[in-house]
């Protein structure tokens, strides 16, 4: 993860989020599932 963040920190308009994981960050990536917006 350090890595891509070293690659996107160049990209004009691009923010990074970055907070601790919580339990549904979890069980997404237990399931496999990816966030529906």
């Amino acid at each position: 993860p350090e890595d891509v963040r070293i690659q996107l920190r160049g990209r004009a308009g691009l923010r990074i989020l970055e907070r601790p994981p919580s339990l549904e960050d979890v069980f997404l990536r237990l399931t496999g599932r990816e966030m529906e917006k």
